[in-house]
C-alpha cells in the first residue's frame, strides 16, 4: 500500500509522527515511559536511521604513531592479556581489533606524542580505562621497548 509522503521531502518526518500516534494508542507516553498498565518494552517502537547533519571539533591524532606501535610490539592487551591472533584473527585482524590508548588523554590538548605514550588494549578493556575501572601498569607503556624495537 503506497504511503503519501509529505511534498516538502521531511519523508523521517511523517515517519516519526506515524510510529509516536502508534506507540499512543498502544500506551506508550510521548517521553517514552509506558503507561501504568504496560510494560516499558511492549509494543515500543521508533524511527532510527534518519541522517543528520552535525558539525563536530576532534581532536587530532596520528595514525602513524599507532602503526609503528602495533608493528614493534607483541600483539596482545597490555591488561588482560588477550591475544587476537591465538583466537584465530590474522595479523590484519589483530591490528584492527586492539587499540592504543594514549597515557595522557588527547583531549588534554595539543603537545607531543611519542610512541612510549600508549599500550595497546583490546577494546573492553580500553572501555573500562576510560570508564575509570581499569587501571594500566606502567610497565605496560612502551617505554624502552619501542626504542629498542624500531631502532627509534
Amino acid at each position: 500500500m503506497p504511503i503519501d509522503l509529505p511534498a516538502d521531502g521531511l519523508a523521517a518526518n511523517y515517519f516519526i509522527d506515524v510510529a509516536q500516534q502508534e506507540n499512543k494508542s498502544r500506551g506508550v507516553r510521548s517521553d517514552g515511559l509506558a503507561s501504568e498498565d504496560r510494560p516499558l518494552y511492549e509494543d515500543y517502537s521508533v524511527i532510527e536511521g534518519a541522517t543528520k547533519e552535525m558539525r563536530v571539533r576532534l581532536a587530532q591524532r596520528d595514525r602513524h604513531l599507532v602503526r609503528i606501535l602495533k608493528r614493534t610490539l607483541p600483539l596482545g592487551c597490555a591488561i588482560c592479556g588477550y591475544d587476537p591472533i591465538e583466537r584465530g584473527a590474522n595479523q590484519k585482524q589483530a591490528h584492527a581489533i586492539l587499540e592504543a590508548h594514549h597515557r595522557t588523554p588527547v583531549r588534554a590538548g595539543e603537545r607531543l606524542s611519542r610512541v612510549e605514550d600508549l599500550a595497546l588494549l583490546c577494546p573492553t578493556c580500553h572501555r573500562e580505562v576510560h570508564q575509570g575501572i581499569s587501571s594500566i601498569p606502567d610497565k605496560s607503556y612502551a617505554v624502552g621497548r619501542v626504542t629498542r624495537l624500531a631502532g627509534i
